[in-house]
């Protein structure tokens, strides 16, 4: 779910965002996980900071699919975005590295809400970009909710606190109204892709108001 930054050397982002490398591959290696065994790989949208880590530089020094056996899942309206991104968010994006991945065969663009795989849905949620998609997980009894770029932190739990980088933040709050209820109603466990602090918990009401109970996972 989203590859992250990557690690390869881009000075400018590097000083904009001040990001280090990315730890992803080497945390899978502790797994057990080597990028051959994954097949599967859902990008929530397509800036940089989700979707940086899903190409490598190759021994050839070209750029390949970090993941050379997985599909790609990625809305079809965030995948034309990222091809003509607007000047606004331009440097979001790296369309060399799409190029790549659509050279590869390996990308698969969705229409909307989908089940991927048995227990596994994507939902779409327009806002940060168009066809930003988070995932739901259904595991046993329990339903967890990978918010990606929608809540990427517990701040942003109020519909109204957006981040600077949404495109469309008058339907950001809207989506989160509708996931937040949901979650509220069923809860769900929600992770904040972006906050080491809390990154999971699950929504509850105190005196009346949304807040949020740590649930590790």
């Amino acid at each position: 779910m989203d590859t992250g930054v990557g690690n390869r050397p881009d000075d400018q982002r590097k000083a904009l965002f001040r990001y280090s490398a990315s730890k992803l591959l080497s945390r899978l290696r502790e797994k057990g996980v080597t990028p051959r065994s994954v097949d599967l790989v859902v990008l929530t949208h397509l800036h940089f900071t989700s979707a940086g880590g899903a190409v490598r530089i190759n021994a050839r020094g070209e750029l390949s699919p970090t993941f050379p056996n997985a599909r790609y899942l990625v809305q079809r309206a965030a995948w034309q975005d990222a091809l003509e991104p607007s000047e606004r968010v331009r440097f979001l994006y790296r369309t060399q590295d799409l190029l790549a991945l659509e050279e590869a065969g390996q990308v698969e663009l969705l229409d909307g809400d989908s089940e991927v795989v048995p227990g596994v849905h994507l939902k779409v949620t327009h806002g940060h970009c168009r066809g930003h998609q988070i995932l739901l997980l259904t595991a046993g009894a329990t339903r967890i909710a990978y918010l990606g770029a929608l809540m990427p932190t517990p701040f942003h739990l109020k519909p109204t606190w957006v981040s600077a980088f949404d495109s469309f933040p008058d339907e950001t709050a809207r989506c989160k109204q509708e996931v937040l209820a949901l979650a509220e109603r069923e809860g769900w466990v929600l992770i904040f892709p972006r906050w080491p602090g809390c990154p999971s918990a699950v929504p509850e009401r105190r005196n009346g108001q949304l807040g949020l109970r740590p649930f590790p996972l």
